[in-house]
This record gives structure tokens, sequence and C-alpha cells, in this order.
């Protein structure tokens, strides 16, 4: 019995809502932007905000289990 990408995302977009945001701005490798519009289209994530934020929130989660 594992958690389904929606439950995570529904999880992390609740965080999300409760935390401020500051806009930032990236240049992006073409492959990975057409993938991440592929994932939008979907409905995988809400936007391309949404896509980055979720990536960077796992990157993080990764390194502070690994420091933990």
């Amino acid at each position: 019995m594992g958690i389904s990408v929606d439950n995570v995302n529904e999880e992390m977009m609740m965080k999300e809502n409760e935390m401020p945001k500051k806009r930032v701005y990236a240049t992006i490798r073409e492959d990975l932007v057409e993938w991440m519009d592929q994932e939008v289209e979907k409905l995988r994530f809400a936007s391309r905000s949404h896509a980055i934020e979720y990536a960077l929130a796992k990157l993080k989660e990764g390194k502070d289990r690994k420091e933990g």
C-alpha cells in the first residue's frame, strides 16, 4: 500500500498555500519545460510553478532525510 501521486500533490498544495511565496525567474532546459508542460496538461501539476516547487520540495526532503 503506497501513497498516490494525487495525495502527495494535494498535501504539498495545502502546505504551499500556508507558506508565503516569492517570485523567481529561472532558465530551464527546453526538454524539461516540454515535459513539465505535458504534466500540467495531464493535470499532474496545476502550473509550471507548481511543478518546479514540487520538484524543489522533493529534492529538499531527500536532503533533509540524508542529513537527519
